[in-house]
């Protein structure tokens, strides 16, 4: 990862195999996952400033979002059942969100809605292909609000649509399952 400093790239990265998954809403730092020969099997999640300041190590899995106030990045340890952890960006102790329901989690996109007391997750039920899911910060029982086969990503700012994988926006209608809509000129790739 590169960011530009009066007109000139520098390099943020941190070892051989990052990948940065978001800038804070204040622009001072960048969450990103490593999945690098010094992570864990199942990669970390890491965060660092633009102060120029090393990067800290936050947990294990694969890094989704930030909450929309900077406090907490999502790890996701796909598998089955798989787990969903909040890490503190700051202090405080690392939070397990409990899932009910899924036979697993995989990895992919996974974020915050707006208000901050959800995320979007993506895995599979019993008898249903991956899709992708809401669940609350305090964990339970996942809502799909997509089609199986049909990985969600980003959600948009007022979280009424999300950015589906297959190169579609989802409309997120509480408790019923969207409709993908293509995005012209975007394809599946």
């Amino acid at each position: 990862a590169t960011e530009a400093r009066n007109g000139k790239a520098e390099d943020i990265s941190w070892h051989d195999w990052d990948v940065a998954k978001e800038i804070s809403k204040d622009g001072q730092s960048v969450l990103f996952e490593d999945a690098s020969e010094a992570a864990s099997e199942n990669y970390w999640v890491a965060i660092r400033r633009m102060d120029g300041t090393p990067p800290v190590q936050l947990g294990e899995g694969s890094a989704g979002g930030l909450s929309p106030d900077g406090k907490w990045a999502i790890g996701i340890i796909a598998g089955k059942p798989g787990r969903i952890m909040l890490y503190p960006v700051g202090p405080g102790q690392p939070r397990n969100v409990p899932v009910e329901g899924l036979e697993r989690i995989v990895n992919g996109s996974s974020h915050f809605v707006p208000d901050g007391k959800g995320i979007t997750i993506n895995g599979s039920e019993p008898g249903h292909a991956a899709r992708c899911y809401f669940v609350s910060v305090e964990g339970g029982k996942p809502v799909p609000v997509t089609p199986d086969g049909v990985l969600g990503g980003f959600v948009s700012p007022d979280g009424k649509q999300m950015l589906a994988y297959n190169g579609t926006i989802v409309a997120l209608t509480p408790g019923s399952i969207g409709i993908p809509h293509p995005i012209p000129g975007v394809g599946q790739d």
